[in-house]
């Protein structure tokens, strides 16, 4: 196997990982990981600039559905890295 396959293998592993611990995440929420003991899966803190119309309607229609915002934005970044995308 050539160094830009094992490269490659090895970027699909941690997208991989990276998938399942974010869905993990995405899915237990806050509430979860404070009402268990185990390791947590660090966060980052990120800022982007976004226009003002785009975000009041993702936020109204997360309100809508019941949803928060940030956890569709990272639910949209987790299925948007699905294997067949």
């Amino acid at each position: 196997m050539d160094s830009i396959n094992v490269h490659e293998k090895r970027v699909r592993d941690a997208v991989e990982v990276a998938v399942e611990l974010g869905r993990f995440a995405v899915e237990k929420g806050s509430e979860y990981r404070s009402q268990h003991s185990g390791p947590e899966v660090a966060s980052r803190m990120i800022s982007m600039r976004v226009p003002e119309p785009l975000l009041d309607a993702f936020k109204a229609k997360c309100e809508l559905k019941g949803l928060s915002y940030q956890r569709q934005i990272k639910a949209l970044m987790l299925d948007w890295l699905q294997p067949g995308e």
